[in-house]
């Protein structure tokens, strides 16, 4: 099934309070219509598959602690599955045409306003979400000082 919108805009507007677990946890990023690139901690190598797809293997190069492989030849517009470890993730190649996408910051501390945003923009139809910044909260709490 793979992450939903609304599971992913959850974890952002909660990463202030599971900074240290989240930091580790893959992600994918510089993703084109046929390349995207993925980062993650631990497991040397990477899997991923289209839905009913082949299953490959790309070995993660190491940058410092954590690894990263890029992988090319993927199709426009496809949604892919990739594994590091037990867990599965997803991500989308861009397609041909428009990308309607979402624009969020300073995510918070989980406040009930916050959960009502949450919940209006995973109603939204959109492809990609950036995120300005702002995403360790109170310093005091997070463990991270302030500057």
């Amino acid at each position: 099934m793979g992450v939903t919108r609304r599971t992913f805009v959850a974890s952002l507007l909660s990463v202030s309070h599971n900074w240290g677990q989240t930091a580790a946890r893959p992600y994918v990023q510089r993703v084109s219509a046929k390349r995207a690139t993925v980062r993650w901690s631990g497991a040397a190598r990477l899997k991923y598959w289209t839905a009913g797809g082949v299953e490959k293997e790309i070995e993660g190069r190491a940058i410092g602690a954590r690894r990263e492989a890029v992988i090319e030849g993927l199709t426009p517009g496809t949604e892919y599955r990739y594994e590091v470890g037990e867990a599965a993730h997803t991500f989308r190649t861009a397609g041909q045409g428009r990308t309607p996408f979402l624009v969020i910051g300073d995510t918070g501390m989980g406040s009930p306003e916050q959960a009502t945003l949450a919940e209006l923009l995973s109603k939204e139809d959109a492809r990609l979400l950036l995120h300005t910044g702002d995403v360790a909260g109170s310093g005091a709490k997070s463990g991270l000082t302030l500057v």
